[in-house]
Protein backbone atom coordinates (compact mmCIF):
# COMPACT_ATOMS: atom_id res chain seq x y z
CA UNK A 1 0.00 0.00 0.00
CA UNK A 2 1.79 3.46 -0.70
CA UNK A 3 2.31 6.25 1.67
CA UNK A 4 -1.12 8.08 2.83
CA UNK A 5 -0.59 11.55 0.08
CA UNK A 6 -0.35 14.95 2.49
CA UNK A 7 -2.83 17.83 2.08
CA UNK A 8 -0.93 20.84 3.52
CA UNK A 9 -0.53 24.36 3.86
CA UNK A 10 1.84 25.71 1.00
CA UNK A 11 4.23 28.66 1.74
CA UNK A 12 5.95 30.85 -0.65
CA UNK A 13 8.94 30.81 1.48
CA UNK A 14 9.24 26.71 1.16
CA UNK A 15 11.77 26.26 -2.06
CA UNK A 16 11.04 22.26 -2.45
CA UNK A 17 8.65 22.83 -5.15
CA UNK A 18 10.16 21.36 -8.22
CA UNK A 19 9.49 18.69 -11.30
CA UNK A 20 11.37 15.92 -9.23
CA UNK A 21 9.41 15.05 -5.43
CA UNK A 22 7.21 18.10 -5.34
CA UNK A 23 5.34 16.61 -2.20
CA UNK A 24 8.31 17.22 0.13
CA UNK A 25 8.67 17.00 4.21
CA UNK A 26 9.10 20.38 4.68
CA UNK A 27 5.34 21.55 3.47
CA UNK A 28 3.41 21.80 6.88
CA UNK A 29 0.82 19.34 7.20
CA UNK A 30 -2.34 19.67 8.57
CA UNK A 31 -2.80 15.77 9.18
CA UNK A 32 -5.34 15.53 6.68
CA UNK A 33 -4.56 12.36 4.29
CA UNK A 34 -6.27 12.58 0.97
CA UNK A 35 -5.00 9.38 -0.68
CA UNK A 36 -6.33 8.16 -3.59
CA UNK A 37 -5.46 7.16 -7.36
CA UNK A 38 -7.77 8.24 -10.07
CA UNK A 39 -8.79 6.59 -13.00
CA UNK A 40 -9.92 8.71 -15.52
CA UNK A 41 -11.52 7.76 -18.57
CA UNK A 42 -11.76 11.25 -20.56
CA UNK A 43 -13.89 11.40 -23.35
CA UNK A 44 -13.49 15.28 -25.44
CA UNK A 45 -16.68 13.74 -26.89
CA UNK A 46 -18.67 10.56 -27.55
CA UNK A 47 -17.53 10.14 -31.46
CA UNK A 48 -14.49 9.75 -29.84
CA UNK A 49 -12.99 6.30 -28.41
CA UNK A 50 -12.85 6.01 -24.67
CA UNK A 51 -9.72 6.40 -23.13
CA UNK A 52 -8.39 5.45 -19.66
CA UNK A 53 -5.91 7.07 -17.65
CA UNK A 54 -4.38 5.97 -14.18
CA UNK A 55 -3.09 8.96 -11.94
CA UNK A 56 -2.26 10.07 -8.55
CA UNK A 57 -3.55 13.31 -7.08
CA UNK A 58 -1.83 15.54 -4.29
CA UNK A 59 -2.98 18.81 -2.70
CA UNK A 60 -2.00 22.16 -1.31
CA UNK A 61 -3.47 24.58 0.80
CA UNK A 62 -2.43 28.32 -0.62
CA UNK A 63 -2.56 31.31 1.33
CA UNK A 64 -4.38 34.38 -0.44
CA UNK A 65 -0.85 36.19 0.43
CA UNK A 66 1.09 33.45 -1.48
CA UNK A 67 -0.88 33.06 -4.09
CA UNK A 68 1.25 35.14 -6.88
CA UNK A 69 4.72 34.22 -5.14
CA UNK A 70 3.38 30.33 -5.52
CA UNK A 71 2.61 30.29 -9.23
CA UNK A 72 5.71 32.70 -10.00
CA UNK A 73 7.98 29.56 -7.96
CA UNK A 74 5.78 27.15 -10.38
CA UNK A 75 6.61 29.19 -13.80
CA UNK A 76 10.42 28.42 -13.04
CA UNK A 77 9.78 24.59 -14.60
CA UNK A 78 6.26 25.12 -16.04
CA UNK A 79 4.81 26.51 -18.78
CA UNK A 80 1.31 27.24 -18.38
CA UNK A 81 -1.48 25.87 -20.51
CA UNK A 82 -5.25 26.87 -21.70
CA UNK A 83 -6.84 24.59 -24.08
CA UNK A 84 -8.21 27.35 -25.83
CA UNK A 85 -4.90 28.73 -27.31
CA UNK A 86 -4.93 31.91 -25.13
CA UNK A 87 -2.36 33.37 -23.11
CA UNK A 88 -3.28 35.04 -19.35
CA UNK A 89 -2.60 38.51 -19.38
CA UNK A 90 -1.59 38.69 -16.03
CA UNK A 91 0.03 36.54 -13.36
CA UNK A 92 -2.13 37.39 -10.80
CA UNK A 93 -5.50 36.67 -13.40
CA UNK A 94 -4.05 33.87 -15.11
CA UNK A 95 -5.96 30.77 -15.96
CA UNK A 96 -9.89 29.95 -16.85
CA UNK A 97 -13.26 29.97 -15.43
CA UNK A 98 -14.65 26.53 -14.71
CA UNK A 99 -18.31 26.24 -13.44
CA UNK A 100 -19.46 23.10 -12.26
CA UNK A 101 -23.31 21.90 -11.72
CA UNK A 102 -23.27 19.42 -9.05
CA UNK A 103 -26.90 16.54 -9.19
CA UNK A 104 -28.09 15.40 -5.84
CA UNK A 105 -30.79 14.66 -3.42
CA UNK A 106 -32.49 17.37 -1.42
CA UNK A 107 -30.53 16.30 1.27
CA UNK A 108 -27.24 16.11 -0.52
CA UNK A 109 -26.48 12.56 0.38
CA UNK A 110 -23.98 12.27 -2.41
CA UNK A 111 -22.01 15.76 -1.26
CA UNK A 112 -22.05 14.22 2.03
CA UNK A 113 -20.70 10.63 1.41
CA UNK A 114 -17.88 12.71 -0.62
CA UNK A 115 -16.94 14.48 2.27
CA UNK A 116 -16.67 11.61 4.53
CA UNK A 117 -15.07 9.48 1.52
CA UNK A 118 -17.07 6.49 1.96
CA UNK A 119 -16.53 3.61 -0.21
CA UNK A 120 -18.40 4.10 -3.54
CA UNK A 121 -19.34 7.06 -2.95
CA UNK A 122 -20.15 8.84 -6.26
CA UNK A 123 -21.16 12.41 -7.79
CA UNK A 124 -22.66 13.36 -10.94
CA UNK A 125 -21.75 16.89 -12.39
CA UNK A 126 -22.66 19.03 -15.62
CA UNK A 127 -18.99 21.11 -16.59
CA UNK A 128 -18.12 23.84 -19.25
CA UNK A 129 -15.69 26.69 -19.24
CA UNK A 130 -15.03 29.81 -19.62
CA UNK A 131 -14.71 30.85 -23.74
CA UNK A 132 -13.31 33.96 -25.26
CA UNK A 133 -14.23 36.01 -21.66
CA UNK A 134 -17.41 34.87 -21.58
CA UNK A 135 -18.69 31.77 -19.01
CA UNK A 136 -22.11 31.58 -20.40
CA UNK A 137 -22.83 28.08 -20.84
CA UNK A 138 -23.19 26.87 -24.51
CA UNK A 139 -21.76 23.66 -24.16
CA UNK A 140 -20.56 21.21 -21.58
CA UNK A 141 -19.49 17.64 -20.54
CA UNK A 142 -21.70 15.51 -18.16
CA UNK A 143 -19.39 13.77 -15.52
CA UNK A 144 -19.91 10.75 -13.12
CA UNK A 145 -16.90 10.11 -10.55
CA UNK A 146 -17.14 6.71 -8.31
CA UNK A 147 -14.94 6.53 -5.24
CA UNK A 148 -13.19 2.95 -4.57
CA UNK A 149 -10.83 2.10 -1.91
CA UNK A 150 -7.11 2.40 -3.03
CA UNK A 151 -5.69 -0.60 -0.47
CA UNK A 152 -7.96 -3.28 -2.06
CA UNK A 153 -6.05 -2.55 -5.03
CA UNK A 154 -8.77 -0.77 -6.56
CA UNK A 155 -9.37 2.71 -8.54
CA UNK A 156 -11.89 5.86 -8.74
CA UNK A 157 -13.33 5.99 -12.11
CA UNK A 158 -14.14 8.93 -14.18
CA UNK A 159 -16.57 8.86 -17.12
CA UNK A 160 -17.25 12.09 -19.07
CA UNK A 161 -18.78 12.94 -22.30
CA UNK A 162 -19.87 16.16 -24.13
CA UNK A 163 -23.51 17.26 -24.24
CA UNK A 164 -25.87 20.34 -24.83
CA UNK A 165 -26.27 21.61 -21.29
CA UNK A 166 -30.45 22.08 -22.77
CA UNK A 167 -30.49 17.92 -23.06
CA UNK A 168 -28.92 17.33 -19.20
CA UNK A 169 -32.17 17.88 -17.40
CA UNK A 170 -33.68 15.07 -20.07
CA UNK A 171 -30.49 13.00 -19.59
CA UNK A 172 -31.08 12.61 -15.90
CA UNK A 173 -34.51 11.78 -15.73
CA UNK A 174 -35.28 9.36 -18.49
CA UNK A 175 -31.70 8.40 -19.63
CA UNK A 176 -30.25 7.61 -23.31
CA UNK A 177 -34.02 6.87 -24.36
CA UNK A 178 -34.60 10.86 -24.15
CA UNK A 179 -31.51 11.41 -26.50
CA UNK A 180 -32.60 9.34 -29.41
CA UNK A 181 -33.27 12.08 -31.87
CA UNK A 182 -30.11 14.26 -30.69
CA UNK A 183 -26.69 13.31 -32.63
CA UNK A 184 -24.85 12.45 -29.51
CA UNK A 185 -25.44 8.67 -29.85
CA UNK A 186 -23.27 8.41 -32.86
CA UNK A 187 -20.23 6.02 -31.74
CA UNK A 188 -20.88 2.06 -31.22
CA UNK A 189 -19.04 2.66 -27.73
CA UNK A 190 -21.56 5.47 -26.52
CA UNK A 191 -24.68 3.87 -25.85
CA UNK A 192 -23.59 1.23 -23.15
CA UNK A 193 -21.70 3.67 -21.44
CA UNK A 194 -24.80 6.23 -21.38
CA UNK A 195 -26.92 3.76 -20.33
CA UNK A 196 -24.52 2.90 -16.99
CA UNK A 197 -24.04 5.84 -16.27
CA UNK A 198 -27.77 6.59 -16.04
CA UNK A 199 -28.32 3.68 -14.23
CA UNK A 200 -26.21 4.55 -11.54
CA UNK A 201 -28.37 7.56 -10.74
CA UNK A 202 -31.27 5.48 -10.20
CA UNK A 203 -29.42 4.52 -7.50
CA UNK A 204 -30.46 6.81 -5.33
CA UNK A 205 -34.04 6.79 -6.17
CA UNK A 206 -34.26 8.63 -9.57
CA UNK A 207 -34.85 11.84 -7.83
CA UNK A 208 -31.34 13.58 -8.68
CA UNK A 209 -31.77 17.26 -9.21
CA UNK A 210 -29.16 20.39 -9.68
CA UNK A 211 -28.46 21.03 -6.72
CA UNK A 212 -25.01 23.43 -6.04
CA UNK A 213 -23.32 25.07 -8.55
CA UNK A 214 -19.25 25.74 -8.09
CA UNK A 215 -17.20 28.45 -9.26
CA UNK A 216 -13.27 29.23 -9.63
CA UNK A 217 -10.50 30.21 -11.61
CA UNK A 218 -7.67 27.30 -12.83
CA UNK A 219 -4.76 27.62 -14.22
CA UNK A 220 -3.06 24.32 -15.30
CA UNK A 221 1.31 23.95 -15.90
CA UNK A 222 2.71 21.59 -17.76
CA UNK A 223 6.15 20.92 -17.49
CA UNK A 224 8.16 23.05 -19.47
CA UNK A 225 10.23 20.70 -22.68
CA UNK A 226 13.96 20.86 -21.97
CA UNK A 227 15.91 21.77 -25.23
CA UNK A 228 16.90 19.18 -27.62
CA UNK A 229 20.54 18.00 -26.76
CA UNK A 230 22.96 16.75 -29.07
CA UNK A 231 23.35 12.96 -29.58
CA UNK A 232 26.57 12.82 -28.18
CA UNK A 233 25.27 14.99 -25.15
CA UNK A 234 24.47 12.58 -22.07
CA UNK A 235 20.58 13.69 -20.34
CA UNK A 236 20.77 15.43 -17.32
CA UNK A 237 20.64 14.10 -13.75
CA UNK A 238 17.44 16.47 -13.82
CA UNK A 239 16.15 14.80 -17.19
CA UNK A 240 16.81 11.34 -16.18
CA UNK A 241 14.79 12.03 -12.72
CA UNK A 242 12.06 14.04 -13.93
CA UNK A 243 8.52 11.95 -13.75
CA UNK A 244 7.13 11.61 -16.83
CA UNK A 245 3.05 13.27 -17.66
CA UNK A 246 3.23 15.42 -14.39
CA UNK A 247 0.31 18.38 -14.84
CA UNK A 248 -0.21 20.83 -12.18
CA UNK A 249 -3.50 23.13 -11.62
CA UNK A 250 -3.74 25.90 -9.10
CA UNK A 251 -7.52 26.77 -8.43
CA UNK A 252 -8.31 30.34 -6.73
CA UNK A 253 -11.50 32.14 -6.21
CA UNK A 254 -13.64 29.32 -5.41
CA UNK A 255 -17.24 29.48 -4.40
CA UNK A 256 -19.72 27.38 -3.80
CA UNK A 257 -23.97 28.59 -4.42
CA UNK A 258 -26.79 26.54 -3.25
CA UNK A 259 -28.73 26.53 -6.58
CA UNK A 260 -31.30 24.62 -5.53
CA UNK A 261 -33.94 26.85 -6.09
CA UNK A 262 -33.04 28.05 -9.69
CA UNK A 263 -34.56 26.66 -13.14
CA UNK A 264 -32.15 24.57 -14.85
CA UNK A 265 -31.80 28.02 -17.13
CA UNK A 266 -31.12 30.23 -14.08
CA UNK A 267 -28.18 27.27 -12.84
CA UNK A 268 -26.45 27.73 -16.45
CA UNK A 269 -26.43 31.33 -15.96
CA UNK A 270 -23.82 32.72 -13.85
CA UNK A 271 -24.96 36.46 -13.77
CA UNK A 272 -28.42 35.18 -11.97
CA UNK A 273 -27.54 36.37 -8.37
CA UNK A 274 -27.75 34.06 -5.48
CA UNK A 275 -28.65 34.97 -2.00
CA UNK A 276 -25.32 35.99 0.08
CA UNK A 277 -26.46 33.00 2.95
CA UNK A 278 -26.52 30.46 0.09
CA UNK A 279 -22.96 31.09 -1.21
CA UNK A 280 -19.86 29.84 1.00
CA UNK A 281 -16.37 31.23 -0.06
CA UNK A 282 -13.41 29.18 0.18
CA UNK A 283 -10.94 31.60 1.83
CA UNK A 284 -8.08 29.46 0.04
CA UNK A 285 -6.56 28.44 -3.03
CA UNK A 286 -6.10 24.66 -4.02
CA UNK A 287 -2.55 23.55 -5.57
CA UNK A 288 -2.93 19.85 -7.16
CA UNK A 289 -0.28 18.10 -8.79
CA UNK A 290 -1.49 14.97 -11.16
CA UNK A 291 0.98 12.17 -11.66
CA UNK A 292 0.03 10.05 -14.46
CA UNK A 293 1.24 6.37 -14.19
CA UNK A 294 1.55 3.50 -15.63
CA UNK A 295 0.96 1.50 -13.40
CA UNK A 296 0.04 1.12 -9.70
CA UNK A 297 3.75 0.43 -8.69
CA UNK A 298 5.24 3.56 -10.37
Amino acid sequence: MSKPERVGLLSAKDHSLNTVGIARESYDSFGAHASHHVYSQNLKSVEESMSSELRKTIKFWVLPSNFTAVKRRILRDFDEYRFDGQQSKSLEESGTVYETIYFDTDSLSLYNKRILQVEQSMLFRYRWYETNGSVQCKNGFMEQKLRKEEWRGEISQKLRFQMDPKFAPKFMRSGPSALSTASILTSPSAPSFMHQFYQDTQKWGGKLRHTLRTEYRRTVYKPRQPPIQSRSAPPSSQQQQQPQRMVLSFDEGITLKDISNLTWEQALDPSVAVEPFKTFCFPLGVLEVKLYLDTFDD
